[in-house]
């Protein structure tokens, strides 16, 4: 499991990050309206950018994080990103995932996270996953639950962001409770 993953589902590719995505990946993440729904930073800049992607490789040989960008497999444009960062020895990970504003609600977002799921499930043989997203955004609570993650919790005012105190809601799923295939 040393190289980076290449992730094929029906409309999408996801990859890893190359340098001459920085600038259009830049562009989407820091659109207003992808940054109120997410717990990206606004002072983020391009030369970060960059600094960031040349850490990746490092990250996942590490087997801590897997940053993965969502293309369209027939226009190749930049849909979005996936994430998950991992916790050995709990045999868990964090997902973490959005899509470029002008393309939410063609189910691309559900589409990714099946996916990076089903790696982590399959391939990295994790045994939990988890997420969170901010009560306000609750477009991201039903790419969960449709992938089968249960409900665990709210956690009041836990999230510091643009100054204000956000409520954060909570999801889980076990690799036995996962309806993606995992016998291929």
């Amino acid at each position: 499991m040393s190289s980076m993953p290449r992730i094929k589902t029906e409309r999408l590719l996801l990859r890893p990050f190359c340098l001459y995505d920085a600038k259009n990946y830049f562009s989407l993440a820091t659109d207003p309206e992808v940054l109120h729904g997410t717990d990206m930073p606004h002072d983020l800049d391009e030369g970060a950018v960059r600094e960031w992607i040349v850490g990746h490789p490092g990250y996942w040989e590490q087997r801590k994080e897997l940053f993965m960008l969502a293309t369209s497999l027939e226009s190749r444009e930049i849909v979005g990103s996936v994430s998950i960062f991992t916790h050995e020895r709990h045999n868990k990970a964090e997902l973490g995932y959005w899509i470029a504003h002008h393309l939410w609600g063609k189910g691309y977002a559900s589409e990714a996270t099946l996916a990076m799921v089903t790696f982590a499930f399959k391939t990295m043989n994790l045994y939990r996953m988890e997420a969170n997203h901010l009560l306000r955004n609750p477009s991201s609570g039903k790419v969960l639950q449709k992938l089968g993650f249960k409900y665990e919790g709210l956690f009041r005012q836990s999230y510091l962001k643009d100054g204000i105190y956000e409520d954060l809601v909570y999801y889980g799923l076990m690799r036995e409770e996962f309806g993606g295939n995992l016998t291929e």
